[in-house]
């Protein structure tokens, strides 16, 4: 009986830790970061772009960003700064654009999620304003993007005189 009790309690106190090594670790804030820039197209269009890092073993399926005032719309038809995408592919960096984005000042707020965890906990990183379980782990980014303007064609000089290029054959 004795060594049956011994077997038993050995086997017991080997169960917790055998959970406690299948379990996995909870979201990091630094385990998601993201970075935006704007740009000017050729074409003389705003866009902004947000490059997104992943590390720690985060593997999102979902992430997308937007102005807060725009980040949370009734109907989606002219969102002004928002783009997601929820079909990212395992990779440790995305890169998310808003193709057209108007003049102004933007603060920013994203969020990144990993859903269908094997423990049923889903993983989420971001900003407040996406409103992730266990709460935020990032601030808003305030970014300027200014009035869009087309580089015209460098001049031609010619001596004293400085002409756009085609103007009197050159």
């Amino acid at each position: 009986m004795r060594k049956t009790t011994t077997a038993a309690l050995g086997a017991c106190a080997a169960i917790p830790l055998f959970f406690a090594v299948a379990a996995p670790a909870a979201a990091a804030p630094e385990d998601v970061t993201v970075v935006f820039s704007q740009a000017v197209t050729s074409a003389g269009v705003n866009t902004v772009t947000g490059t997104f890092t992943l590390a720690g073993g985060a593997n999102p399926s979902y992430c997308g960003f937007g102005a807060v005032d725009d980040y949370v719309s009734d109907d989606y038809t002219d969102p002004g700064l928002y783009v997601d995408d929820s079909s990212i592919a395992p990779a440790t960096t995305v890169v998310l654009t808003d193709p057209v984005v108007a003049d102004g000042e933007y603060t920013i707020e994203w969020a990144c999620r990993e859903y269908n965890q094997p423990d049923g906990v889903n993983e989420a990183w971001g900003t407040p304003a996406a409103e992730l379980p266990g709460g935020p782990t990032a601030t808003a980014v305030d970014i300027t993007v200014p009035e869009d303007v087309l580089p015209g064609p460098d001049p031609v000089c010619s001596g004293s005189a400085c002409l756009p290029t085609g103007s009197f054959g050159f």
